[in-house]
């Protein structure tokens, strides 16, 4: 999502999860490079880990100015990054099973808490990339979103088919659909 029809490209961030470590210089590719910083005291990582939320708040802040709506209200990231943001404090945990008295399980694309009471947290296990958070805005009106997922035929199954290597009885779906990029400047990717 990152270049022409993607996230708008000042809307960026950077963060090594390295305690100590901070950005020396991005190149034209968008690589980052980070050096050691002495003047910091020795972090355990979970303190250091606090510090995310300085760039998360300044990808925010200029989703904020861009748009003149609000700031990010939500997050989505791998598995890698969930295990950074729900091991430091600001962090909550949501969800239907989070105290254990329920047989449900969430599985897929799932919200799996707040941070700071300020970002919803959502978790891709899809995610292709490790390192990469997307941050965005979605306001409450209906015309307040930046990228929209249009389907024009929600589901077709069809009939059920042999499957020819193992004789197993096998149903397709299918899908149609549309999906396009309307405001870029409402997301922001931060590098982790």
């Amino acid at each position: 999502m990152i270049g022409k029809g993607g996230i708008e490209s000042n809307n960026r961030g950077y963060f090594s999860v390295r305690p100590g470590y901070e950005l020396s210089s991005v190149d034209t590719y968008g690589a980052a490079t980070f050096a050691k910083n002495e003047s910091y005291a020795i972090q355990d990582k979970p303190s250091w880990f606090r510090n995310i939320g300085i760039p998360m708040q300044k990808i925010s802040n200029q989703i904020h100015q861009k748009t003149g709506k609000g700031g990010a209200n939500f997050a989505i990231v791998s598995p890698t990054l969930a295990t950074v943001l729900e091991t430091i404090e600001g962090f909550v945990a949501t969800g239907a099973s989070m105290d254990g008295s329920t047989d449900w399980m969430e599985a897929g694309f799932t919200q799996v808490g707040t941070f700071r009471n300020r970002y919803r947290i959502y978790k891709n296990p899809y995610s292709v990339a490790d390192n990469m958070m997307i941050m965005g805005y979605r306001g409450t009106g209906f015309l307040d979103f930046g990228a929209a997922y249009c389907p024009y035929i929600p589901l077709i199954m069809l009939p059920n088919i042999m499957e020819p290597t193992n004789l197993t009885p096998t149903k397709g779906v299918y899908t149609r659909y549309a999906k396009t990029m309307l405001r870029r400047d409402y997301y922001g990717a931060l590098f982790v």
